[in-house]
Parts: structure tokens; sequence; C-alpha cells
């Protein structure tokens, strides 16, 4: 039964899993979508390396970018939204993807280092020494800002300008998006995306200065917690049908 099934998923450890990116429906299309993205804006230099883990995300100077293995299948999915009350659709996927390569183009590149870069999205300080270990930031995040391009949705690129560069990419690596049009009343927003316009056509075609080194930090076979002990979930119901 769908119930046993679930049970037996619930009580399997992560670097048991029998799930990939390529056997996933969502996560492999996802990712075919976001290289075609790439190809359409001529990123043709660097190669992101997608694996699953624990969450999304890009490891630091790295273009290593980590999946949610809770997005691999059907059930797991089902299961995320159980007990986590929530599961990213295909879209959401899709734009997290290009978030992600967002970070990894910005590591490739190094252009956090370049002056006009650290002008536009107001770094302080040490780039990576500085990115917030909590949400906190949350608490301090402007709804009616208009120097950012989700200021009023999930604030996320309130969070860090690493953030911030990496959402103003996904707003224009998106397709049939006419962002100088949308953002056209919000001109810091518009200035960083028309920045990242400006710099991914002036660096991609160059070699990165980063090795492209297919590592899996922190992927799946390095956990041995089970599916429940990560969705803090109780098999107990399960185990009474």
């Amino acid at each position: 039964s769908e119930e046993t099934l679930r049970l037996e998923l619930l009580m399997t450890p992560l670097n048991r899993l029998n799930v990939s990116i390529e056997k996933s429906a969502v996560l492999s299309e996802a990712v075919r979508t976001a290289k075609a993205d790439m190809a359409r804006m001529k990123i043709t230099q660097i190669k992101p390396y997608f694996y699953l883990s624990t969450g999304y995300g890009t490891i630091e100077g790295t273009t290593n970018v980590c999946l949610g293995f809770y997005d691999a299948t059907d059930r797991l999915r089902a299961l995320n939204k159980e007990y986590r009350n929530w599961v990213y659709s295909y879209d959401q996927v899709v734009a997290t993807i290009r978030h992600e390569i967002g970070h990894a183009f910005s590591y490739a590149y190094k252009l956090y280092r370049l002056p006009e870069f650290r002008e536009v999205f107001n770094v302080q300080g040490n780039y990576f020494r500085t990115y917030p270990l909590t949400d906190q930031y949350i608490r301090w995040v402007n709804p009616w800002s208009r120097d950012f391009v989700n200021a009023s949705v999930d604030h996320y690129a309130q969070k860090h300008p690493d953030d911030d560069f990496a959402e103003t990419f996904m707003v224009w690596l998106t397709p049939r998006l006419n962002w100088r049009k949308k953002w056209r009343n919000y001109p810091g927003a518009l200035r960083k995306l028309e920045y990242v316009d400006q710099v991914v056509r002036e660096y991609r075609n160059q070699p990165p200065l980063i090795d492209n080194r297919p590592d899996e930090y922190d992927g799946l076979p390095q956990y041995k917690m089970t599916v429940a002990w990560f969705f803090k979930a109780s098999p107990t119901a399960y185990r009474r049908k």
C-alpha cells in the first residue's frame, strides 16, 4: 500500500535512498531547462556540477550546485509537504536552480572583487565572512524597497549581496520576462538588472578563474540520518494503518 511504501521510505537513511537527478522527473527536467536558459544567453564557459544533498545551494567559491533530495520523487515531495508543510512547484525548482547558477557565475569569475559589483550590490567587508548564519535578517527587511527584485515576496535578495546578485541573475535569466518593463519603476532593482546584463555579457565567453571540480560537498552519500529524522517526522502514524 501507499502507507507501507511511505513508512519504508521514512525509515531509509539518506545515503541508502535510490534517487538521482537523472531518475527524477522534476529535477532532471528543471536542470535541463536551466541549462537551456544558460545556452540561450550564451553562458558556455562555466559548467555547474549538480548533485543531490539535503537542500539547495552552491558551495562557496565553486560551481558545484546541490539540489534538495526531497524533490527527487513524487513520494518524497508528498512527505515534504506532509511534514514540513511546503513543497516547491516545478517553476519554483527551476527558479531556484537559476538562482544557484547566479552564485556559480559570480564565484567562477570572482565578480565580488570588482569595485563596480561591490558598489552596485553594496558589499561591505569580506564577501563570504559577512554572510548571515541565521535568518534573523528577515526582521530588518524593507518590503517596500525599490532596490531589490523581490522586495515584496520573500525578501531573499535582502539577506546578503551574494543572494541579491543571485536573485537578480535569476530574474535576468528567466525567458520571456521583460525585466526592463516590469522593474521600470524600481530604479535600484533596475540598475542591478542592467549591471547583471552588462557583467554576464562581458565575462560569459571567458574561461572561469576557478577550476571546475565536480565534487559532492555534503552529498547524500555522507548522510546516515533517516528520511524521518530529516523531516522531524514520527512514522508511527503509518505504522498504525
